[in-house]
Parts: structure tokens; sequence; C-alpha cells
């Protein structure tokens, strides 16, 4: 009995590792060092990534006053977000968006 045991649990153990993350309801705050600066109404913003129902994500890019809101597509541990070139990257709890030329760190936010 005992042989058969090992089998089963290492294949439950790879299903489980293989189960994709959803993304719905995480949220990610920037790392980006911020410095208020007067006359500038974004510049202490470090940004952030709310991830929606329906496939949806709010961001906001560090040092922005305007945040977004659009459809993603997920591809691995690769997020596209829809009518853009801006691209996001999950790798364990950080989230890196590149947009504009520029690559941004994200942390998971926890409960």
């Amino acid at each position: 009995m005992r042989t058969y045991l090992l089998p089963l649990l290492l294949l439950a153990t790879q299903a489980f590792a293989q189960a994709p993350l959803q993304l719905e309801g995480l949220r990610y705050r920037g790392t980006a060092e911020v410095q208020w600066q007067e006359g500038c109404e974004g510049c202490g913003n470090a940004g952030h990534v709310y991830f929606l129902k329906g496939r949806h994500v709010d961001y906001l890019l560090p040092g922005s006053d305007t945040p977004n809101r659009l459809r993603f597509t997920r591809e691995g541990n690769r997020v596209l977000l829809e009518d853009t070139s801006l691209r996001m990257e999950l790798q364990g709890d950080s989230l890196f968006l590149t947009a504009y030329g520029y690559r941004h760190a994200f942390v998971r936010e926890r409960d």
C-alpha cells in the first residue's frame, strides 16, 4: 500500500505547484522611493496594481497622478494589458511592470 501512496502524493504536490495563481483580488504596491515636490501632483505616489473581477486591472505608475483601468490577458507569469505595449511579469510576491522604457517593481500586499 505504501508504494501507491508516494506516487499519488507526488502527483498531488505537482498539481498544486502548477495550479495557476488567481489574480483577482491581488494587490501590489510600488517599491519606488518617492518624494513629494511642490507643484507635482503625482510626485509622492509609489504606484499600485490591483487585479479586479472580469480580467480588469487598476494600475497607477510611480510618480503619476492618473490611475488607469484596463483588461488584461495572462500567459504563464506574463500579464499583458490590452491595447497597450505595457506588460507585467509575476515573480513570487513581486510584480514587474514595464512601461515607457522603465521597469517598475511592486510587492504583493498581504491582508
